[in-house]
């Protein structure tokens, strides 16, 4: 496997929900080819990151998929954000995990679905 380029920024911020005089926030950011990247292992330490002690992933990962034009958020094992520029890349998602939505989430994401189909 060829070398991969990284890209590190830090952002520095006051939160106002924190005692402390300054949030610092860092950003890696890599580009990899898909059959470079295990996909079910990433997924998996992602959802058990906070059952895992020997986790080593800590913060937010997303993953952003430049073809489609879609961006993958894992929270943790109870759920994930799947966003994308157009509702044609999202419904087969859709229709085959529309039982995953969460019952706040289900009425406005079941409008963005089917005004598109009328």
């Amino acid at each position: 496997m060829k070398d991969i380029e990284k890209r590190e920024l830090e952002y520095r911020y006051k939160d106002p929900d924190e005692d402390d005089e300054e949030t610092i926030t860092v950003q890696y950011c890599t580009k990899i080819e898909l059959e470079n990247l295990k996909v079910k292992d990433l997924f998996s330490a992602i959802a058990y990151r906070e059952i895992a002690p020997e986790s080593r992933i800590v913060g937010d990962i997303y993953l952003i998929n430049e073809t489609k034009k879609c961006i993958f958020h894992i929270h943790d094992s109870r759920g994930m954000d799947v966003v994308a520029t157009d509702t044609d890349t999202l419904r087969p998602v859709y229709e085959k995990f529309n039982d995953w939505i969460l019952d706040f989430d289900r009425n406005k994401i079941n409008q963005i679905f089917h005004d598109q189909t009328q």
